[in-house]
């Protein structure tokens, strides 16, 4: 017999249906990339909770950016608003496109700034900031 381990969830907002699909879609994508991590889930999270804090699918950017992870249909055209809209396929595209554009985890930073623009940029150093307070509520 094969015991899975078995991994709480500490919720950390008032959305505790929309918290925990991202926290669970989030740890897929983690360990379908091969990196199972708690440090991964909660980057991934955190990104969900950065940018809706409620974890919603509601559109942004004036409804170029959709789903839990905002993926933006200008700059990822190839991103229908099915698979955005997925938090599991958004959450696993999100990870590989942090993983083979920007190294993550070694360039944990990086990656995660560049999913919110210009990773150098005043608006992304708000983008980690937030993610880094969710992971450290």
């Amino acid at each position: 017999m094969i015991k899975e381990k078995i991994t709480l969830i500490r919720l950390k907002t008032n959305y505790p249906a929309n918290e925990t699909i991202a926290y669970e879609a989030s740890r897929a994508a983690c360990k379908y990339h091969g990196l199972d991590t708690e440090q991964c889930y909660l980057d991934l999270v955190g990104m969900a909770y950065a940018e809706h804090r409620d974890f919603s699918n509601r559109a942004g950017d004036s409804g170029l950016s959709r789903g839990m992870f905002q993926i933006n249909s200008y700059y990822h055209p190839e991103v229908t608003a099915e698979q955005a809209n997925d938090p599991y396929w958004a959450a696993k595209w999100t990870l590989a496109r942090m993983i083979n554009g920007y190294n993550y985890p070694d360039n944990r930073e990086v990656a995660i700034r560049s999913h919110n623009g210009n990773p150098y940029g005043q608006q992304t150093a708000k983008y980690i900031a937030t993610v880094n307070s969710y992971i450290n509520q």
